[in-house]
């Protein structure tokens, strides 16, 4: 029964809801009773399930009992998939629909309890706890690929490590290399850096640095140009076993209208991390933070935080879509090149996190942010930001933060 058939007809009923006033779809939800849900989702017979689906489909305004059978097949189809993803009994590397998919794709998800966000493009999909359909239109396509974060210990908080770089330094790989151990050290799970610091001789001497560290979740080296392309490369844990990707920065940048960066544009493939008892994340190169593309991934996916690595002197643009981000009960993290911040008299930092407040909801006066510029002491042994993220059931917080040099 639980085969891609399943999750088409999933991919059809959620398509036809999206035909419907969104006001009356979450009144559906609000009305629904769910100890139905601890029925098998065998008492449902697919053969009835089509025919229902094709039979209210047609009609011009179908009636609420109508709606509310439709939404129950959702909801038992989403509930009955925690065991499967629980119990590595699906594909989790590719969309679970084959069909329309150059109009929705079905992904599976942690269920992590966050709770839904407003201000996202769809409320709806967030009523889902165990997976999440992206909609998509001739004009705003991309791929997703999805890694899964097992967290055997059951951690509820995440230790993420930004290590701030220069460009304009000729030997930085020692320093870097040593302030990446010394976060390793400090337990890090996630460690990311700066843009165009990077080469793919330090990418090497990094992954001989993280092979024996048991708590690396996942890393993004610093990035640099590599044929044509803005790349960084992706190290994460898999079966225990760390496995290597590269991202690529998808959008070149522009000045006053013109392309200043000399790099190839190809549609966007955003990476999303799931972290289990955590929460859903991602990382942007520089400027793609701006895209309407990553805006429409980062809504409709709502997950919970977002990594920005980045070489720029431009700090308000930053800023203000940051702020933007946090309303949302998201947290927001960047790490900027060492020698912007210098060029541009210390107006930039070198590194930010945008949070909300323990007790913060969605008003900007619940917000904060720590920001950290650079001392010009680029001839120190280590310098690198630690962080302590928890989940506290509705969005993600900042318990520790901490600026190591020395």
């Amino acid at each position: 029964m639980w085969d891609n058939t399943i999750y088409n007809i999933f991919a059809e009923i959620y398509l036809f809801f999206e035909k419907i006033d969104s006001v009356r779809k979450n009144l559906l939800y609000d009305d629904y009773n769910f100890v139905k849900l601890k029925k098998k989702f065998e008492n449902i017979e697919l053969l009835d399930l089509k025919n229902e689906l094709k039979r209210i489909s047609v009609k011009e305004n179908p009636s609420k009992i109508e709606l509310q059978y439709l939404l129950e097949v959702l909801l038992v189809i989403d509930y009955n998939l925690a065991e499967k993803i629980n119990n590595n009994n699906i594909n989790l590397t590719k969309p679970l629909n084959t069909v329309h998919l150059d109009k929705i794709k079905l992904f599976p998800k942690y269920n992590n309890y966050i709770e839904k966000r407003s201000g996202t493009n769809n409320i709806f999909s967030s009523r889902f706890k165990n997976l999440f359909p992206i909609i998509f239109n001739q004009s705003n396509q991309y791929n997703i690929i999805n890694h899964y974060i097992d967290n055997y210990e059951d951690n509820d908080e995440l230790v993420v490590a930004t290590i701030p770089m220069s460009n304009i330094i000729n030997d930085k790989s020692e320093k870097y290399l040593y302030s990446l151990k010394r976060a390793l050290d400090d337990g890090a799970n996630v460690i990311f850096s700066s843009e165009y610091s990077g080469s793919t001789d330090l990418d090497s001497k990094i992954y001989d640095t993280i092979i024996n560290y048991h708590n690396l979740y996942f890393m993004f080296t610093p990035s640099h140009e590599s044929n044509g392309a803005n790349i960084t490369k992706i190290f994460y844990k898999e079966n225990n076993l760390i496995k290597t990707c590269e991202y690529k920065k998808h959008f070149p940048y522009t000045e006053k209208g013109k392309v200043v960066e000399d790099i190839l544009y190809e549609n966007p493939i955003f990476h999303l991390f799931h972290v289990k008892g955590i929460g859903m994340f991602c990382l942007v190169i520089c400027k793609d933070f701006f895209s309407t593309k990553t805006e429409d991934f980062i809504n409709q996916t709502q997950l919970d935080g977002i990594f920005v690595m980045a070489m720029t002197n431009t700090y308000s643009q930053f800023s203000s879509k940051s702020s933007m981000y946090v309303m949302h009960k998201r947290i927001v993290l960047l790490c900027n090149d060492c020698s912007k911040c210098i060029k541009n008299d210390l107006k930039s930092p070198i590194f930010y996190c945008y949070y909300v407040k323990k007790n913060g909801m969605e008003k900007n006066e619940n917000s904060s942010c720590i920001e950290i510029k650079c001392n010009y002491k680029c001839t120190q042994e280590y310098c690198y930001f630690l962080l302590n993220l928890k989940n506290d059931n509705k969005k993600i917080v900042l318990k520790d933060f901490e600026h190591k040099v020395g």
